[in-house]
């Protein structure tokens, strides 16, 4: 339980600095001791700047990107009825093939018929990896780097 305790002050730590847990912000490749919580999507380099890319399981999807402002994440499930979306365009965009819903690259609802936002989750870069917790919602304007 410890352990666990440690790894949520660490997202907490993640979210309220916005670097991700990372120390010192070294371009990143996130120096840390302790391996995240959530899922290692792939090294940095996977996403550069300006990319979207679908990873995380069928039964846990998720789009990873990243902008200037640094690493996020956010759920691949429309919240309209649960469809898993598309793979995102080079802007970022995906629709929900069951009944034609869009969303931007932050997950923002562009056409309906959704009506609320993809949910963004924490992310973390620990040496030079990045990792998602999507057990941890953030705001979307929440960025690692």
């Amino acid at each position: 339980m410890k352990h666990r305790r440690r790894a949520h002050r660490s997202w907490v730590r993640a979210i309220a600095l916005g670097d991700g847990g990372s120390s010192g912000g070294d371009s990143g490749s996130g120096s840390c001791t302790t391996t995240p919580a959530g899922v290692d999507v792939g090294a940095t380099s996977t996403y550069p700047s300006g990319t979207w890319k679908a990873a995380g399981s069928n039964n846990d999807p998720y789009i990873v990107g990243q902008d200037t402002g640094g690493y996020f994440a956010f759920t691949a499930i429309c919240p309209h009825r649960g469809c898993k979306v598309g793979s995102p365009s080079g802007t970022g965009a995906t629709t929900c093939p069951c009944h034609g819903a869009i969303f931007d690259g932050n997950g923002a609802v562009t056409k309906g018929p959704a009506t609320s936002p993809l949910q963004h989750y924490a992310v973390a870069i620990c040496n030079g990896h990045v990792y998602v917790d999507s057990s941890t919602a953030v705001d979307p304007s929440t960025r690692s780097n």
